[in-house]
This record gives structure tokens, C-alpha cells and sequence, in this order.
């Protein structure tokens, strides 16, 4: 919805939009090969939910709406906390990116770290 809404004053701007997609490109086969092993992490964690969710619904009657509860309090801190301060620290970390200060990148990175442990440990079961 974000993209759409600008479409159109972009369109008045005189933006125009071509797609372009180069299979061959050298940067687009470093993306792939970034991209490789976050789809496996990725998969791992939805290949574990699909069998969970296959054996829970071999059993009794609402065992598949404990477990789907199970999962939305388990991912609530990280939603919650996680998601918050890594929104508000990202723009900080991009700054220093761009100023090239290696010291207040770790800074950051470690104390955004801290207070993400600091709030969920104790909403962890």
C-alpha cells in the first residue's frame, strides 16, 4: 500500500519504471549467492511448523488450536520487542554506515542486542 500510494504523484513527476533483470549480471549472482542460505535457514523453520502441524492434526480435537497458539505466544516478544527496536536501530546503524564509524556500528549492534535480550528473556518460557 506504501509503494501504491506514491505511484501516482511519481507518475506526475515523470517517473518511469522499466524492469530489468539480468540473469548474467555479476552483482545478481552475488545477491543469489547471499540469498542461498537465508532460504534455507528460512525453510528449515517453516519445514519444522508443516510437520508439527501434520502430526498435531493426527490428534485429538483442538490440539491444532493449542499449537497455533502455542506459536503466536511463542513469536509474541520477538514481534513485540524485536521488530521495535530493530526499526528504530536501523536507521541509527545506517548513519554510521554511511559516516564509515566502525565503533558506533558495534556500539549500537550491542546495545540494541542488550536491550532485545533484556526485554524478551524474561517474557521467554
Amino acid at each position: 500500500m506504501q509503494f501504491l500510494v506514491q505511484v501516482p504523484n511519481l507518475f506526475k513527476l515523470g517517473f518511469r519504471y522499466r524492469p530489468y533483470l539480468n540473469f548474467r549480471d555479476p552483482e545478481f549472482k552475488r545477491m543469489m549467492g547471499f540469498f542461498a542460505p537465508v532460504v534455507i535457514g528460512l525453510s528449515g523453520a517453516r519445514f519444522n511448523v508443516f510437520v508439527s502441524t501434520f502430526l498435531v492434526s493426527l490428534l485429538a480435537e483442538k490440539s491444532l488450536t493449542w499449537l497455533n497458539n502455542a506459536y503466536r505466544i511463542m513469536n509474541l516478544p520477538l514481534g513485540l520487542f524485536g521488530v521495535a527496536v530493530g526499526t528504530v536501530a536501523l536507521s541509527t546503524l545506517s548513519r554510521f554506515v554511511v559516516e564509515k564509524n566502525p565503533a558506533a556500528i558495534r556500539d549500537t549492534l550491542f546495545d540494541s542486542m542488550r536491550m532485545v535480550l533484556f526485554l524478551t528473556i524474561p517474557t521467554s518460557p
